[in-house]
């Protein structure tokens, strides 16, 4: 029979083995902090290892809930019948095979890895978050209509700091004007109220916003990065801007970017209501329906009262007027048949 010491030494010795366990679980679950998807799914679907992958993203982005764990989506075709919302550090990564260990080993160009929004619905949103990261996918085929004067056909970043779409692909998302609706923004992309948000090495192809922004609308936002971007391929006569940038914001940063083959009423690469500058951008076989100067926003059109002399582009370390580029027939055929080639070497199936 036990004394009273013995059973608090027990007690005692019990609860130092019961707080020793803690971080070693907790390291246990960290070396597994990832959740897998592949199309369908395999084994139990519990997200643990490619051989249990679940076959939603949504499900694996909710159950993603330890610090750091990352959802890893194989390639394949994701059709999404409601936007894949993205929590405060999730990280979604796209561009998997299904056997890799590392994140490092993925191949986002020969694992093509695509959240469908069927032409239904919005395919990602990062809403109210902070640090979400998407990385790695295609993003196809989303749906909105607005009432509002919003959009994002493919991806809404609204109210959310710290926020990355990185390596993806911005393909044939729209954004449309609901019955009564004025005004609609950001077929590919629309960021509203973002602090310090990233988009980089992303293409957009053939978005559509019958207001403003084909491909990418910024407004209400601070410290956006935008970097290697190309903006390919967007042909949209009545609308203002493939990507177009709200007056009175600051810290917009644009460096790196391709636009080839666009066209828009004003602002075939840029459409904004004050100075815009980009670092070493390459404009081509780009134009506007109006005749005036590719990124010039006409501000006697808008209402103001600068001259749109004022607006600039920069490249490299310098500034200077925007260049007026001519758009023959020939350089048509030459930006169809660049939309083309790239395309062809960013699949998108």
């Amino acid at each position: 029979m036990r004394n009273g010491t013995d059973v608090r030494n027990a007690s005692a010795c019990y609860r130092w083995l019961r707080w020793m366990a803690v971080p070693v679980a907790l390291c246990g679950l960290s070396a597994n902090a990832t959740q897998y998807v592949v199309p369908g799914g395999a084994g139990d679907k519990s997200g643990g290892s490619w051989a249990n992958a679940r076959e939603d993203v949504q499900a694996a982005v909710n159950a993603a809930t330890l610090p750091g764990e990352e959802v890893w989506v194989a390639a394949g075709r994701y059709e999404v019948a409601a936007p894949v919302a993205l929590r405060s550090g999730s990280v979604v990564l796209g561009g998997f095979a299904g056997t890799e260990n590392a994140a490092s080993q993925r191949n986002w160009d020969a694992n093509v890895t695509i959240l469908d929004g069927l032409d239904a619905t919005r395919v990602v949103s990062m809403e109210d978050i902070v640090s979400g990261r998407l990385d790695g996918l295609v993003v196809t085929r989303g749906y909105v209509s607005v009432t509002n004067g919003m959009g994002g056909g493919g991806i809404l970043i609204q109210g959310s700091e710290g926020c990355e779409v990185a390596n993806c692909k911005i393909l044939h998302n729209r954004s449309v004007r609901a019955t009564g609706a004025t005004a609609c923004e950001g077929g590919g992309i629309y960021l509203n109220y973002g602090t310090n948000c990233v988009i980089a090495n992303c293409l957009f192809t053939e978005n559509t916003s019958v207001s403003y922004g084909t491909s990418l609308s910024i407004r209400n936002s601070t410290g956006v990065t935008v970097s290697t971007c190309r903006f390919v391929g967007c042909f949209m006569d009545g609308t203002l801007g493939v990507v177009r940038v709200q007056s009175n914001i600051s810290g917009i940063q644009f460096s790196n970017c391709l636009a080839s083959g666009n066209k828009a009423y004003y602002g075939s690469f840029i459409y904004a209501a004050q100075d815009m500058s980009a670092i070493n951008c390459t404009v081509c076989c780009t134009t506007n329906s109006s005749g005036v100067p590719f990124i010039i926003n006409p501000q006697t059109w808008s209402g103001t009262a600068s001259s749109p002399s004022t607006h600039r582009l920069a490249y490299g370390k310098s500034q200077a007027p925007a260049p007026v580029i001519p758009m023959s027939r020939t350089i048509f055929f030459m930006a169809r048949l660049w939309r083309i080639i790239t395309i062809m070497i960013s699949p998108c199936t």
